[in-house]
């Protein structure tokens, strides 16, 4: 029918949508790992936090190289690397065990009371603000060294929240432009994609299998998972500890829990489907082949435009508008049992989620 075949190119469209969106996510991930951009930003921020880096005989030195360089902050990060987050409370300890005695490596101690915490932070020369911004903040302390501790770790992690909006922000342009070079290179056309659809029957019923094959998967991966978690709270095991919201942190979307082989897997088999119109062909008669003309070109680049901004609202969007339509879909289809294209496409997602157990 005719509402049906609107809702399948919208499923068709959306289940597109969110495997972008997933390819733009672990690309703009792997490039973040291999660069270790958090890291940098996170030791970027911390200089310029603690306003006290210079060099001597070409290397830099500073309470916040010599913060990074503690074997505490040292064992956040595996191997040699730098680590990406620093718990508040262990940057509280290491400034201040750094501070005690700036220019003597043994017998340093923690300030035993407010009043060797003001000596020491007074002693402070090389950077004048980070001194001015520990005397306002142990003055607030009311004669406590406990609370002039916590106020220092508040105001750290004050700072790195503002680091994990600056980073979101920076990830989010990256992956902006990750998206339009994947559009443009695989030549995802969300109006020739749409029309595709409508034109293509087959086309467009091989891609709804796909959609629901691929909704039960990660929903029977996320029902394993929520299992294995209920089970280990009756167990009484310790969850994993929570982690400071940090740059770390900042790209944590929700996004459903999808294994690189199975969206690899998925995309592989979306690029088997015959006609179907991704990547960029030379045979003229193919929809894949490039405009001839500059109306054409000009409604090639809408088309990338509208793929672009749907990959911006990122993967969580996507997988929970698609488990909705699948749903609303199903509810239809069990009101018209007469219709038989979605009886087919949901023994093809059965046959996926039993294959996949």
């Amino acid at each position: 029918m005719f509402q049906d075949s609107i809702l399948d190119v919208a499923l068709g469209m959306i289940f597109l949508y969110a495997l972008m969106s997933l390819v733009i996510t672990s690309v703009t991930e792997g490039f973040a790992n291999l660069f270790s951009t958090r890291a940098r930003a996170l030791g970027t921020w911390l200089e310029d936090m603690l306003g006290d880096t210079w060099e001597v005989d070409g290397r830099e030195q500073g309470i916040a190289r010599s913060l990074l360089a503690h074997p505490l902050i040292r064992g956040l990060a595996p191997g040699k690397r730098t680590p990406d987050h620093i718990p508040p409370e262990t940057f509280t300890a290491v400034l201040l065990e750094i501070l005690a005695r700036p220019d003597e490596r043994q017998d340093r101690h923690r300030p035993r009371n407010l009043l060797e915490l003001r000596r020491m932070v007074e002693a402070i020369e090389e950077s004048p603000p980070l001194r001015q911004v520990l005397l306002n903040l142990t003055a607030e302390s009311r004669g406590d060294i406990r609370e002039a501790e916590q106020a220092i770790a508040r105001w750290f992690n004050a700072s790195m929240n503002r680091l994990s909006s600056w980073y979101s922000r920076r990830a989010q342009l990256a992956a902006f432009g990750f998206a339009v070079a994947l559009t443009f290179v695989a030549n995802v056309d969300s109006l020739m994609f749409a029309n595709a659809l409508w034109e293509d029957s087959d086309l467009r019923m091989a891609v709804v299998q796909q959609a629901v094959g691929f909704e039960a998967d990660t929903s029977t991966e996320q029902s394993g998972q929520a299992e294995q978690s209920g089970q280990a709270e009756q167990s009484g095991q310790p969850d994993q500890p929570e982690q400071p919201d940090q740059s770390d942190q900042a790209d944590q979307s929700g996004q459903p829990s999808v294994d690189n082989e199975q969206l690899v897997a998925q995309l592989e088999t979306l690029r088997a489907i015959d006609s179907f119109p991704l990547g960029w062909s030379n045979d003229p008669l193919d929809r894949r082949h490039p405009p001839k003309d500059i109306v054409g070109w000009l409604m090639k680049l809408i088309g990338f435009g509208i793929t672009v901004l749907a990959t911006t609202l990122g993967a969580p969007f996507w997988f929970s508008l698609l488990s909705w339509v699948l749903q609303l879909r199903k509810d239809e289809k069990l009101e018209d049992p007469s219709a038989a294209g979605f009886h087919t496409a949901e023994g093809a997602g059965a046959s996926s989620e039993g294959a996949s157990s």
